[in-house]
């Protein structure tokens, strides 16, 4: 049934590159190559760095060590792409996505630590099952197949049911509907690694920032929050 259901959306919502509309493909060839693939830059003040670093005077404002989003949600294809994966079920842009975030890392020389395991940030379970998926796990699925690092989606839990981010006017409205969404299972499993965690679009970065608060008072090493755009 579920194989039955996936090809009825091919055929309700066939590829198309979301940009121009051109068939068969996610992106056209033309609009692919028009994508402008942003070097790193701090998620607090927007400095622009090769490393990916939170600069070390915005720290204290975050749990996350690095941020990187290849491409900015002011790109329509992108924001197209993003939505079309999200609201139109169309998972095929999820493998897709999470490539596009491999791409901007080896672009800009972004060096993957040892001990690095990618997390997904994962949706309220009521909310996945009317979805039928997470998108930031398909995409998180593919960053981890370009890079060559474990994925684990058993560890980190969304236990409140928060507004939609976008629902919300300031940061602090952001900050106070996700305090306290997450939790940690089998912590041991993230004792002094690495996380890559991994969502579709940080605007805030109030959800990356708690969700990292949580991997961080589990004891993980670092935290870098990885999204498609920002």
């Amino acid at each position: 049934m579920k194989g039955l259901y996936e090809s009825l959306l091919d055929i309700l919502f066939p590829k198309t590159c979301a940009s121009c509309g051109a068939s068969d493909s996610f992106f056209c060839e033309p609009c692919e190559r028009a994508l402008h693939i942003f070097s790193p830059q701090c998620l607090i003040c927007g400095s622009r760095n090769m490393d990916a670093t939170v600069c070390l005077s915005c720290r204290r404002k975050t749990a996350l060590s690095h941020f990187y989003a290849p491409f900015s949600y002011k790109d329509v294809g992108i924001r197209n792409a993003i939505h079309r994966l999200k609201y139109d079920r169309m998972k095929w842009y999820g493998p897709f996505l999470g490539s596009f975030i491999a791409t901007g890392l080896s672009l800009y020389k972004v060096r993957v630590p040892k001990n690095t395991i990618c997390i997904p940030i994962p949706l309220y379970s009521s909310r996945e099952r009317k979805r039928g998926f997470n998108q930031s796990e398909l995409i998180a699925e593919s960053l981890c197949e370009h890079l060559g690092i474990p994925l684990e989606k058993n560890i980190l839990f969304r236990i409140k049911e928060t507004k939609s981010q976008v629902e919300l006017n300031n940061h602090t409205e952001r900050a106070i509907n996700m305090n306290g969404a997450f939790s940690i299972e089998r912590p041991e499993l993230i004792s002094q690694k690495t996380i890559f965690l991994i969502d579709d679009v940080a605007t805030s970065g109030a959800t990356l920032n708690e969700a990292a608060f949580a991997l961080k008072s589990a004891r993980a090493r670092s935290v870098w929050g990885l999204t498609t755009a920002h």
